[in-house]
């Protein structure tokens, strides 16, 4: 995706890897890129929502957006997906770092869905798979690929729940389900535990954790709750409109840069780096690694 409009982009340092879970390596080399963004702006309306964002998300880890209401957080990821016009360059990359075309999941922050609708979770997983139409019955094929795709999720048992009857913590893993269904390389998050009860968040971000190290899935998530970043993210992107700063989360994340991104506000969202009570599963996941020059902006 290429709209060769506005200012020159500059290249954006990777992220290194990291040594594992005893903390970053001096000698580790960088990680490939999975996606690059180069001086990308939107502008809805006649209102400029982004401006020259550049950022390179690493393959197979997870990078976390963060940044205050009205940052173009959704915005961003809606661009990246490919649903809103923008200026700039949005480039997907094989494990090689040659050009390639996406293979994008999406699970949205909200699911506008009708409480007293009959469709099922496996009905609505057949919507995407099955060319008959699902009024007409599923096949048993496609019954059993959803099937397996809840397993993964350990939510075989909604296969059959109405959709409407599921709670907020469920919804989201037959989301993440539908999501993966596809085989994506990159999978894009908004606020996914959002409105989920903390035994549902804790479940989520395992399950999560667990798909991301076993498939080696490139995880870009937005998230307003600071703990799940600090705990779960190995990247953080500040958004404001533009990239403010990016880095490892446990040096991002002080009180000093949250001041900047949040203002007065930052006291509203959740922060607790030092807890030893993690919400998510981080057994997995590489160490922070160091910040970009970037993070420095």
């Amino acid at each position: 995706m290429d709209t060769p409009q506005g200012r020159e982009p500059a290249s954006q340092p990777l992220p290194p890897t990291s040594g594992g879970n005893d903390g970053p390596s001096a000698s580790s080399a960088p990680l490939a890129p999975a996606l690059r963004l180069q001086d990308v702006s939107v502008t809805l309306g006649g209102v400029s929502i982004l401006e020259h964002v550049d950022a390179t998300i690493a393959r197979g880890q997870t990078t976390a957006i963060i940044g205050p209401n009205g940052a173009g957080k959704t915005t961003l990821l809606q661009t990246i997906l490919g649903v809103l016009p923008y200026t700039g360059r949005i480039e997907f990359l094989d494990p090689a770092g040659r050009p390639t075309p996406p293979r994008l999941g999406y699970v949205p922050q909200l699911l506008n869905i009708d409480r007293q609708a009959a469709l099922s979770v496996v009905e609505f997983m057949a919507l995407d798979t099955q060319i008959r139409p699902v009024w007409l019955g599923i096949s048993e094929e496609v019954r059993e690929t959803a099937a397996r795709a809840l397993d993964r999720l350990e939510a075989r048992h909604l296969l059959d729940r109405p959709l409407g009857r599921l709670s907020g913590g469920e919804l989201q893993r037959v989301l993440l389900a539908a999501a993966l269904h596809r085989q994506p390389e990159v999978i894009l998050l908004d606020e996914p535990v959002s409105g989920v009860d903390v035994a549902g968040g804790h479940l989520f971000c395992d399950i999560l954790a667990d798909l991301a190290h076993d498939r080696q899935l490139t995880i870009l998530m937005v998230s307003h709750d600071l703990s799940v970043v600090t705990q779960h993210a190995s990247y953080v992107l500040c958004l404001n409109r533009t990239i403010t700063c990016q880095g490892a989360a446990i040096e991002v994340l002080t009180s000093e840069r949250l001041l900047d991104l949040f203002g007065q506000h930052s006291g509203l969202y959740h922060h607790t780096p030092h807890r030893a009570e993690h919400q998510c599963s981080h057994h997995h996941r590489p160490t922070h690694p160091p910040p970009s020059p970037a993070a420095h902006a």
